[in-house]
């Protein structure tokens, strides 16, 4: 029955022992089926690309074999109804059953994920189900690349929660920056391999990295910063080079480096609001950058041409260096006796509280 666009049901029977691989793969009108529990096996991409199919029902976990990517590309479907076997679980998770499926968010009409307070925080804490977290966290490098509609809601909740939690309304553009900044640096360390080098594995190179694990390379700390800034309506950008990965933010007119790998173990804020030119002194890595996105199409910018960082933070007369003489400008504004751009003011608000004062002089560092 492969591609009968137009089947809307089925009855198998109740003796039937094999579905074939790509039995109903393609039928787009059908909206829900019921394998009998005398199946004990069902082939591959039995009902992939069956784009209207909203709920499943498998009576039993076949005994010889339950087909990869049964479901796979089912986007409507919303529920599997299962028996309480753990191997149907894994391989949700594991087998590509429902990979692309975005509307997936039940099992036996429960939802996967709950949320703790909902009712008194719209950015309530998500919980995934114990069993589906247990499975998940096994390998959630491949679960984060097969857009999963459970795993992209709380990865999604995750990001608001934390965000929620970590800003307010009453907070600069520049506090929010900074605070989604030292989340990050507090929530991980780097991930070194037993060689000294970098970890390669690739749960440190997903969206998720920071956010399942407690350690993870450059290319984790940028996916999770930029994820973080944009949830908070801040125009962020993820950069990479051949070697490494890190931020560009806007703030106020004018964009700047952040890069969190470097500013954490211990924290500190040298690669933080900083100039092209300034971020190419900082460490390796950032001699030429490049824009990216975070995988999974999970954000999605164009910006051309690449914008220039021109300035850093606290560098008030725009000298292209940080010295003494950024504290004297911003005392003798202070003083009234000179007058200030609007850059060089954005520039001069160094403990980023919307303020110009004496705080922002002796917060200058060089």
């Amino acid at each position: 029955f492969k591609n009968c666009e137009k089947l809307k049901s089925i009855t198998l029977p109740n003796n039937l022992k094999t579905l074939t691989g790509g039995a109903f793969q393609g039928c787009k009108s059908l909206e829900s089926v019921t394998i009998p529990a005398s199946v004990n096996w069902l082939g591959g991409s039995a009902f992939a690309d069956c784009t209207n199919l909203k709920t499943a029902t498998i009576k039993s976990y076949p005994d010889r074999s339950l087909g990869g990517a049964l479901f796979k590309n089912c986007t409507a479907l919303e529920n599997i109804n299962i028996p309480n076997d753990n191997r149907l679980i894994h391989n949700i998770v594991y087998g590509e059953t429902v990979n692309n499926c975005p509307n997936f968010r039940k099992v036996n009409n429960e939802r996967i994920i709950t949320y703790r307070s909902q009712r008194y925080n719209p950015n309530a804490e998500p919980i995934m189900r114990a069993d589906f977290m247990e499975e998940v966290m096994q390998n959630f490098a491949k679960v984060d690349k097969s857009k999963i509609g459970f795993f992209e809601e709380y990865l999604n909740a995750s990001i608001k929660y934390i965000v929620g939690t970590n800003t307010h309304s009453g907070m600069t553009t520049g506090q929010k920056i900074r605070a989604l900044h030292d989340w990050v640096c507090d929530k991980v360390n780097y991930a070194f391999a037993p060689d000294g080098s970098a970890d390669p594995s690739t749960e440190c190179h997903v969206d998720s990295s920071v956010f399942m694990r407690d350690t993870t390379v450059c290319d984790g700390y940028a996916r999770a910063l930029t994820l973080l800034l944009r949830e908070a309506g801040i125009e962020s950008y993820y950069l990479s080079s051949k070697t490494h990965a890190w931020c560009m933010v806007k703030l106020g007119n004018r964009y700047f480096h952040v890069d969190p790998t470097h500013d954490d173990n211990p924290r500190d804020y040298d690669h933080f609001l900083k100039s092209d030119n300034d971020i190419k002194k900082c460490s390796s890595g950032h001699s030429s950058w490049e824009i990216g996105k975070p995988g999974n199409s999970r954000i999605n910018y164009t910006i051309s041409p690449m914008p220039a960082c021109q300035y850093s933070i606290g560098d008030v007369n725009m000298d292209g260096k940080i010295t003494q003489a950024d504290v004297s400008t911003i005392q003798n504004y202070l003083l009234k006796k000179i007058t200030l751009s609007d850059t060089a003011k954005l520039l001069a608000d160094v403990n980023l509280d919307g303020h110009i004062d004496m705080s922002d002089a002796v917060s200058i560092t060089y």
